[in-house]
């Protein structure tokens, strides 16, 4: 019975070691486990000193540059999850498709995060993400039933219908330079 008591402590040792080791890379910690299954060091995923918020902010594209041939485009981009995983795509070139007359879209061929919300109303210039893996640049406003991701919103779209006409149009997104400002 002693032998089976020993080898009870010793897999409860290891297992609260491997969940220890499982909520560390989780949570982003970097300590390490001691012999008896306690942590050594800090978890500094765990604590809010208030400048990593002010230092992830920093780091977050805001602005990116849409071409349509000639003309350029500036947008401003959401503080979203998504919208920062559609900057970490850029630069990119596609053919956009028509549709109804006040859209252009192009399929990623790949998921973003997404969070969509049934918008109502659609604005020209709106950049949105449809499903999770459809880029959608709207260039006449409208109502809508539909639901989309918000990734940001052209600031000046004046010309932005002239500029993608009435068929398929190549547009290119790059994030802004904004020291070249």
């Amino acid at each position: 019975k002693p032998m089976i008591v020993l080898m009870f402590v010793v897999g409860l040792i290891l297992v609260i070691s491997v969940i220890v080791v499982i909520i560390m890379k989780m949570t982003g910690g970097s300590g390490t486990i001691d012999e008896d299954g306690s942590t050594i060091g800090e978890l500094p995923g765990m604590i809010d000193d208030g400048e990593s918020k002010n230092e992830e902010d920093a780091s977050m594209i805001s602005k990116i540059v849409i071409k349509i041939g000639e003309r350029e485009f500036t947008a401003t981009l959401e503080k979203t999850e998504a919208a920062q995983a559609f900057a970490k795509l850029l630069p990119l070139e596609k053919n956009m498709v028509e549709l109804n007359g006040n859209e252009k879209y192009y399929d990623l061929h790949q998921n973003l995060p997404s969070d969509p919300k049934q918008v109502g109303r659609i604005e020209a210039g709106d950049l949105m993400l449809f499903q999770n893996n459809f880029i959608v640049v709207f260039y006449k406003s409208h109502s809508t039933n539909y639901s989309y991701t918000r990734i940001g919103k052209i600031d000046n779209p004046t010309g932005l219908a002239e500029a993608v006409g009435s068929g398929d149009v190549v547009m290119s997104f790059a994030v802004l330079d904004e020291d070249a400002e």
